[in-house]
């Protein structure tokens, strides 16, 4: 008969257990990475002017970006006194430029809020090199996708022409007259009129109007202001 196996072959036999390591969990692949081929489409870079006027205020710098066209004006010692405008790029509707002389005057047309009394409000900046029209012009269609069209300002010299109201700007134009009729000539002058104070009549000179403008406390040292104008308007006019 085959051997009985030993009742002690459990307590002789030994076990060795042998240490795992825990396994990563699983982790899905990473999608392939797409790279993006370069564009020929221009970068949409911002530029800066110094030494620009801006309407009824001092001398600044004038900056135009993707987000906004700013004008801020020249620090004093102090650091104190600036004055900002900022208008949304996206709101910009319409840019002129005109020539006066050694330096170039800028128009800038933009939306107002859905509550205010003129929908179209417009800033006029002056002191641009007028060799920068190309420049300026290629800055503005990148950026706000408007086209700095010239605007033609009548030089003839004369001290008479019609009168218009255009949203909130007074504005002269040159009279041309053809026989009995006067046509509508080219833009002598306009004002804002909300830069306008108040508007009298000097003492008793009836047939005279005199327009009064807020007069700016940020303008340097030497800097000449208009504070007023004298309109003489005829008896039968």
């Amino acid at each position: 008969p085959p051997p009985r196996p030993s009742l002690n072959h459990e307590k002789n036999t030994k076990h060795t257990l042998i240490p795992t390591q825990p396994q990563p969990p699983h982790t899905p692949p990473s999608p392939p990475i797409k790279m993006a081929m370069p564009s020929n489409a221009p970068k949409r870079q911002g530029l800066a002017w110094k030494h620009i006027g801006l309407y009824g205020h001092s001398v600044g710098t004038f900056t135009a970006d993707p987000a906004a066209i700013q004008w801020k004006s020249t620090a004093s010692d102090d650091d104190t006194g600036h004055t900002t405008r900022l208008i949304n790029g996206q709101k910009i509707t319409a840019a002129l430029w005109t020539v006066f002389g050694r330096s170039a005057h800028l128009r800038v047309a933009s939306k107002t809020s859905s509550g205010d009394r003129y929908p179209i409000q417009e800033l006029r900046f002056d002191g641009f090199p007028p060799g920068d029209y190309d420049k300026l012009r290629q800055a503005l269609k990148n950026l706000y996708d408007v086209d700095l069209s010239k605007h033609t300002m009548s030089s003839c010299g004369a001290s008479f022409g019609k009168t218009d109201i255009s949203g909130r700007h007074l504005v002269f134009r040159q009279c041309i007259v053809d026989d009995e009729e006067g046509e509508d000539g080219d833009e002598m002058m306009s004002m804002d009129l909300a830069e306008v104070s108040q508007c009298v009549l000097p003492g008793n000179t009836r047939n005279e109007i005199e327009l009064q403008f807020h007069e700016s406390d940020t303008v340097e040292y030497g800097t000449d202001q208009l504070v007023q104008i004298r309109l003489y308007v005829p008896p039968d006019g």
